[in-house]
């Protein structure tokens, strides 16, 4: 099922690639560059939707590879920032010094899940602040285990009861 969603946006994807390389106005490129990423994040929900059909079935398996905890944050920074667009929402990082640099795990799927959670929380902030947190709650000779928070400004709780923007 999953080849059977995946292969045509990723044609979708290429072709607008493509696309993209030839001659095109400042307005087609404008609406190629938009579609691009509409397919983008079409994409990455077909892949959420698949995991999570992985995850329901006991057939998700998690890689296990060392990464570099720094270059997986940073890539995160970007994608979290893009997000914001033109709200005035500031996305910082509170890392704990402790925390190894180097990490062994599936980083694809954790950076997919901290997308996520970030991703949530910039949604529902118009303003203020979206904070990820990283903290060391144990460690062994051969395990790491890191709690993970995303805190934001909370701004839609202050509101009356019953009362919804």
């Amino acid at each position: 099922m999953s080849h059977e969603i995946r292969t045509p946006m990723n044609a979708i994807l290429g072709m607008l690639n493509l696309l993209q390389t030839t001659e095109l106005t400042a307005r087609q490129r404008d609406y190629a560059s938009k579609t691009e990423g509409a397919a983008q994040s079409l994409l990455g929900l077909l892949n959420d939707i698949l995991d999570f059909s992985k995850v329901e079935a006991g057939k998700m398996t998690l890689e296990s590879e060392p990464f570099h905890l720094e270059r997986l944050l940073r890539n995160l920074a970007v994608v979290l920032s893009a997000n914001v667009g033109a709200r005035d929402v500031e996305v910082l990082f509170d890392i704990d010094p402790a925390l190894p640099t180097m990490l062994r795990g599936d980083a694809m799927r954790l950076q997919q899940v901290l997308i996520n959670l970030g991703g949530n929380a910039i949604k529902f902030t118009p303003r203020g602040q979206v904070v990820l947190r990283l903290r060391k709650v144990d460690e062994t000779a051969d395990t790491v285990t890191i709690a993970f928070a995303v805190q934001d400004s909370d701004w839609y709780c202050t509101a009356a009861p019953g009362t919804y923007f």
